[in-house]
């Protein structure tokens, strides 16, 4: 299973659909972060399953979630945009939340900055001990020509950040 992840796009359509148009194959999923939603109603996912998620500075927009979790490839994802975990201090009270939530993967945008972290089994995040890995992933700002890819292939867990 293949799946883009976009955050902060922050007006740059032409930059979603130059990254749809590079995919050799059309993605089994695309994930938004927020901060941008309106750029998804111009821009060209195909079709793509597609989770989303409202940022801080998607003003007025319809759709208002600001945290969803769903199964993909049999692991529970939690996407947020991260602005009410504080995350440009730190993304362990987001981890904390997640990994109660029972999440096996943490994706989220706000800080335009590209990383990947994973905890292991038995760690101990704030007052919780993980039972069980928990990947945090930000794929950094599609403004500034980041995204991040996701591939789901037999058990195995794959993040890559990649920019334009």
């Amino acid at each position: 299973m293949d799946i883009l992840i976009f955050s902060d796009s922050h007006g740059a359509v032409g930059n979603i659909n130059e990254v749809m148009a590079r995919c050799i194959s059309p993605p089994d999923a695309v994930i938004f972060l927020g901060d941008g939603l309106r750029d998804l109603d111009r821009a060209n996912t195909g079709d793509a399953e597609l989770h989303c998620v409202r940022g801080n500075c998607d003003f007025g927009a319809v759709f208002e979630e600001d945290e969803e979790i769903f199964v993909l490839g049999g692991l529970k994802i939690m996407i947020t945009h991260g602005h009410k975990y504080g995350v440009k201090s730190g993304y362990a009270s987001l981890a904390e939340h997640a990994a109660r939530r029972g999440a096996d993967i943490i994706i989220f945008g706000h800080t335009h900055a590209p990383m990947l972290h994973c905890f292991s089994a038995g760690e101990q995040i704030g007052n919780t001990e993980l039972k069980k890995p928990l990947y945090v992933f930000n794929p950094g700002s599609l403004r500034e020509g980041r995204y991040g890819t996701l591939t789901l292939l037999g058990g195995n867990i794959l993040f890559n950040n990649a920019e334009i």
